[in-house]
């Protein structure tokens, strides 16, 4: 390879490890991952310690490698493969990706990245990797942004364009923690379900067809545990408005938001945990303008009364 090799990594909680190459070292903001240890052409064969060939970066590059293992995910679009302790995945024909799922690490090539839409790799490439080294390690992804108000967190869980983002931004405007913009990360702490931080840039846009402003939060907290979850059902003829729903009836949306590539046991796991959060929290419809100051001000007073 002729081009340079530029390297980043990510750091999920305290074990998990996201490594990605690539040939342009001004686009590790799409990822929409938090990155350290900025480098180019690293010594791969300490770095990559966990895979069984020395010219990973080369190979990756190019393509997958075949693979004769047992297929896990295959679609048009995606393909993982389990062979041994190690998952080979394939995403669009643009990326690739290999990693040990058990000892949490992965890496993730991803060449002439400039060329494609910025949202396109968050969304379509690392989601789907992150999703299954999050599910390996016992922890669950739900596609929602979070905070924590009063060291409760809050979860809002809705569609794209539902206004996720921009109520999260506002809710730490008025004070509250970062703890997720779009991939809110659940864990298991003495049997009962957290919340914790997920390192990602805060996206930031004035209409559902502006491209997002990424915006670098501050990780103050680790986590939080589970207060209120808020599925957001925009509608703008309406004024905002909530209302109370059972934890099933929470569960069962969520539930509708995993992903397709989750195995058996992965549902099952996520099925529960999310089940076990809808129990701990207050759970909640929010109607109309899911971003404006009055839902804002609607989250905030729910919050206060726990």
């Amino acid at each position: 390879m002729t081009a340079p090799l530029y390297v980043r990594s990510a750091y999920v909680g305290a074990a998990l490890e996201i490594t990605v190459y690539t040939d342009n070292e001004n686009v590790f903001d799409r990822f929409g991952l938090i990155f350290t240890d900025p480098g180019v052409n690293p010594d791969v064969t300490e770095k990559l310690d966990i895979f069984t060939v020395t010219k990973i970066p080369d190979e990756m590059m190019s393509g997958p490698a075949q693979s004769t293992g047992r297929a896990v995910h295959s679609s048009d679009f995606i393909e993982i493969y389990e062979d041994g302790d190690l998952r080979h995945g394939g995403y669009f024909g643009k990326a690739w990706s290999v990693g040990d799922y058990n000892q949490g690490r992965v890496v993730v090539s991803f060449p002439m990245i400039e060329h494609y839409q910025p949202d396109f790799p968050a969304i379509n490439v690392f989601r789907p990797i992150i999703e299954s080294l999050l599910i390996g390690a016992g922890r669950v992804s739900l596609h929602a942004s979070s905070a924590a108000i009063n060291g409760k967190a809050v979860i809002m869980s809705g569609f794209r364009g539902s206004g996720k983002s921009t109520l999260l931004d506002k809710l730490l405007l008025s004070g509250g923690d970062f703890l997720a913009d779009d991939r809110t990360m659940l864990g298991n702490k003495n049997g009962e379900i957290i919340v914790e931080t997920f390192p990602e840039h805060l996206r930031r846009s004035h209409s559902v067809l502006e491209p997002k402003t990424r915006i670098r939060p501050d990780l103050t907290i680790e986590g939080a545990d589970p207060g209120a979850l808020f599925l957001l059902m925009r509608d703008e003829s309406i004024p905002p408005s909530v209302r109370k729903i059972s934890p099933s009836e929470a569960a069962a949306q969520l539930m509708l938001g995993l992903p397709v590539h989750y195995e058996h046991a992965h549902f099952e796991l996520a099925a529960d945990m999310i089940m076990q959060l809808c129990i701990q929290s207050q759970s909640y419809i929010l109607s109309g303008w899911g971003d404006s100051e009055e839902s804002k001000n609607l989250v905030l007073e729910v919050m206060d009364s726990l």
